[in-house]
């Protein structure tokens, strides 16, 4: 019976939490992945996932019952984009370059929330809604050259890629996982978080040449979206008043 005590008490502490509003602190760890799309000619480029520190801020969550919220927040971070483009080395073997950029985000969520208690002091949440990102204006341009000689130098590959091609991106997201009430009454998160875009914010174009001569290419682009795992910690100020 004692046991039993303890544990009802754990459990009214934890939803005790929730009748009031709380602050939030935020780490995001992402990994993107762009497209490409052949314009002409046999060689294209590779899109390989990227990992980039996508985002830290806070939130501040309106609790409204012990199960549902709603957080409205400002994050900053970069986004990573990256591609692998083709190089004729010595013999004729190819060889795959890595070229990647960082770009600066600046993020505005807005999350529905739903939470439930699968142990005393454990909690399962989903939270889905809107987010309203901002990416860095930035030109970008790589170029590879190709020397027959010193005095011989040709251009093999060149890319060009405008970032922030759209001033705010309306992106869907949702991060599903676990709290836990601490002994501080302080809730600690971990979860998977994604964000799907809906506007294009990058835009490239790549060429391979031979000799000086256009012999393929090619377009880059990207939705900006992402999938990763965030941590974050949450304030409560209910220490004092359980």
């Amino acid at each position: 019976m004692i046991a039993q005590s303890q544990s009802t008490q754990s459990q009214i502490d934890c939803d005790l939490l929730f009748s009031r509003n709380h602050i939030a602190l935020n780490l995001g760890l992402t990994f993107s992945h762009a497209n490409s799309e052949k314009l002409s000619g046999e060689r294209g480029i590779k899109n390989p996932i990227t990992l980039g520190f996508n985002h830290f801020g806070f939130g501040y969550i309106i609790n409204f019952h012990k199960n549902f919220g709603f957080e409205l927040g400002l994050n900053v971070g970069f986004q990573a984009f990256g591609y692998k483009y083709s190089f004729y080395g010595t013999d004729n073997e190819i060889a795959w370059y890595r070229n990647e950029d960082y770009i600066l985000t600046v993020d505005f969520p807005y999350h529905l929330i739903t939470r439930f208690n699968i142990h005393p002091n454990l909690l399962l949440f989903v939270e889905a809604g809107l987010n309203f990102r901002s990416h860095q204006k930035l030109t970008s341009e790589a170029i590879a050259i190709f020397l027959d000689s010193l005095n011989n130098p040709n251009t093999e590959f060149y890319m060009k890629t405008e970032y922030g091609t759209v001033n705010i991106n309306l992106t869907y997201s949702m991060n599903a996982g676990v709290m836990i009430c601490l002994k501080s009454k302080n809730l600690f998160k971990i979860c998977f978080t994604s964000s799907i875009g809906h506007y294009q914010v990058i835009e490239g174009k790549y060429s391979y040449y031979d000799n000086g001569v256009e012999v393929s290419s090619g377009k880059y682009f990207s939705y900006g979206t992402y999938y990763g795992i965030e941590i974050g910690y949450i304030f409560t100020k209910m220490k004092n008043k359980l």
